[in-house]
């Protein structure tokens, strides 16, 4: 681990704890998740990525070679064949809340890249949950938490590089750092919306 992601990670230790709380971390890892919540997952994730997904996405373009290709973000196309098997159930999410952040330069966004890719790490624990869940064995494909044809760890690998102590200001780290916060809240802020 790099000096920049133990930073990130201790400063956003609480947020991503919080987050857990409301997005049904304990029901997935107990397997007992039912298909309601699952699909509520769902929704709030999609609600999450087609505001913030399309931002990275144009950044990446923007900034060009400092960003590899790498890290493109097609997670809005996982969500949308997922919530496809619930295609009977249209649920409304009334997102009042909009992703901006203060700074849009390269370690903004490795704030950001920091959280996302974190969460695709998490996607791996998460599917096998997913898979042995007795109340989802009717559900086909975890796309969004399966991530095929991702090579996620090189992905992390060269976030890990990117975030090296001797590439980063002091000035940078801090900006990851609240761009990071930035993210997380984000996500917490979406996952206590109720459903209509």
């Amino acid at each position: 681990m790099t000096a920049v992601i133990g930073i990130l990670k201790n400063s956003t230790r609480h947020l991503h704890s919080e987050l857990e709380k409301v997005s049904f971390a304990h029901e997935i890892m107990s397997k007992q998740l039912n298909a309601q919540q699952y699909h509520e997952l769902l929704c709030k994730n999609y609600c999450i990525y087609r505001k913030l997904e399309p931002q990275l996405n144009d950044a990446l373009v923007r900034i060009g070679k400092l960003f590899p290709q790498l890290f493109y973000s097609s997670r809005c196309q996982d969500l949308k064949m997922d919530l496809n098997y619930f295609s009977q159930k249209k649920e409304k999410i009334k997102n009042k809340y909009k992703f901006k952040l203060e700074e849009k330069n390269t370690a903004a966004w490795l704030g950001v890249l920091y959280v996302l890719e974190g969460s695709r790490l998490g996607g791996n624990v998460i599917v096998k949950a997913l898979k042995n869940n007795p109340h989802l064995k009717s559900i086909p494909e975890f796309h969004f938490y399966q991530q095929n044809n991702i090579d996620i760890s090189s992905r992390w690998g060269a976030l890990q590089k990117m975030l090296s102590q001797d590439t980063l200001s002091n000035k940078d780290i801090q900006i990851a750092v609240n761009a990071a916060t930035h993210t997380f809240d984000y996500f917490n802020k979406i996952h206590q919306i109720s459903i209509a």
